[in-house]
């Protein structure tokens, strides 16, 4: 085609696999173009195209311009050269750029455009467009195969399905509509930054450092350390969570420092192996202060299936509806408030509580239940009834049992040193109640 011109209409399109060539002062526009082999040869003038897709043979531009509105992608098999000349690819806002797949050659010369900040650009592992285009101008987001996935400020990006690279947002990252999508390799997310991954969405953090420094993420799962060793840091803004597991594969350890901002989740698991052999491998630590704040409307649990599992608060607020301290967990209070809702504490056999300082509530809704080691040094414990069937070493600070039950105790209790004990009625039908020193006040014993 050298004058004149072509269009050609229809879903299908022009399907290449043999030769076509475009020169002069032709003008060629398709809904669609196809080529699965053989040779365009875009020697000059004006292609315009909704879809371009070279799944073979090769599109060689030397000279001219090519317009695309929809989808340019570039398959296994598919060869774009540039012919090292000046032509110019015009890529309309919101189209889809795939050129992962196949060889982009003799591009030194070349010019890309890309509108629309919503635009992304999918680019071969290793290729870097501002060195291998002659110029290469996005509105969008540029992402090559391999390396992090950025998102700015000023840009918005809508995925679906797996991604297997880290992922960095500061702008906007969502699934496709009616879509779910899974970040597999983490998600660092910054101030200003909005994630929301869908009703069947998943962050998994395999080994790394990751933050979240601000913004808002939602997700259904959150997963910290599937592998190896993984830091994690909640600094500002929330994270918004059906279930978060902290410490899941195997030989994994896991650390969620959070020190601002809110975690608001259903399920909360730390140390939660995720198959079968991993428990005695997994270590999972989560770490409250400053002013963070985390909500949790499910059962949390520290420590299961033999994993180790450690809730260590030194400021913040917790408000959880029921606590389980698991034989592999503890909970380690010294500054902040702790309070559990609707269901109460539980402490299994070889978990353990320490409380130095700031307040812990139990709801009086329901039965405390201590068959592991709780030992106060400092701090307020308000309890709802309490069983004691392990040991309570209270030392110093105050613990205060209400309601018609009060404190049960078939195991061992120690009142010392400074502090306070008030109770509403004390049971005792085993063990030992050791009052070495300070005040009991009580109103059945």
């Amino acid at each position: 085609l050298s004058s004149g011109s072509l269009d050609v209409v229809g879903t299908a399109g022009l399907a290449l696999s043999g030769t076509f060539t475009l020169e002069g002062s032709a003008g060629l526009s398709t809904t669609k173009l196809t080529q699965t082999a053989g040779l365009f040869d875009h020697v000059a003038s004006t292609h315009e195209t909704g879809i371009l897709a070279v799944n073979g043979g090769t599109y060689r531009m030397a000279a001219g311009s090519l317009s695309i509105a929809s989808s340019w992608t570039l398959g296994s098999g598919g060869t774009f050269d540039f012919a090292d000349g000046s032509g110019t690819v015009n890529v309309a806002a919101s189209a889809a750029v795939n050129l992962s797949q196949g060889t982009i050659l003799n591009a030194g010369s070349a010019t890309v455009n890309v509108l629309g900040s919503e635009t992304l650009v999918i680019l071969p592992t290793g290729f870097d467009p501002q060195t291998n285009f002659g110029s290469f101008n996005n509105q969008g987001t540029t992402y090559t195969i391999g390396s992090t996935l950025e998102v700015l400020a000023d840009r918005t990006l809508r995925l679906s399905g797996a991604f297997a690279d880290p992922v960095v947002v500061a702008g906007t990252l969502e699934a496709s509509a009616g879509a779910s999508l899974t970040l597999e390799n983490g998600l660092t997310l910054q101030s200003g930054g909005s994630v929301s991954l869908g009703s069947a969405g998943a962050v998994r953090y395999a080994a790394g450092t990751y933050a979240i420094t601000g913004g808002s993420l939602t997700t259904r799962d959150l997963q910290i350390a599937t592998s190896g060793t993984t830091n994690f840091t909640h600094s500002n803004g929330t994270a918004q969570a059906t279930n978060l597991s902290i410490g899941t594969g195997a030989d994994s350890v896991a650390t969620y420092d959070h020190t601002g901002g809110s975690l608001q989740v259903q399920s909360f698991r730390v140390g939660s192996p995720s198959g079968p052999g991993a428990a005695s491998n997994v270590t999972g630590t989560y770490t409250l202060g400053g002013t963070g704040s985390l909500t949790a409307s499910g059962v949390a649990n520290i420590g299961l299936n033999g994993s180790s599992g450690s809730f260590v608060m030194t400021g913040g607020s917790a408000s959880l509806f029921e606590v389980y301290i698991r034989s592999g967990g503890s909970l380690d209070i010294s500054g902040g408030t702790f309070s559990t809702t609707t269901r109460s504490l539980n402490v299994d056999g070889t978990g353990s509580v320490s409380l130095s300082g700031g307040t812990l509530n139990t709801s009086s809704s329901a039965t405390a239940s201590i068959a592991g080691s709780f030992t106060q040094t400092g701090g307020t414990h308000n309890s709802a009834p309490i069983n004691v069937s392990g040991s309570y070493d209270l030392s110093s600070g105050s613990l205060d049992v209400v309601g018609t039950a009060g404190l049960a105790l078939s195991g061992d209790f120690t009142l010392e040193g400074s502090a306070t004990l008030s109770t509403t009625k004390l049971t005792q039908t085993a063990g030992l109640f050791d009052h070495v020193a300070s005040t009991h006040e009580t109103g059945i014993l």
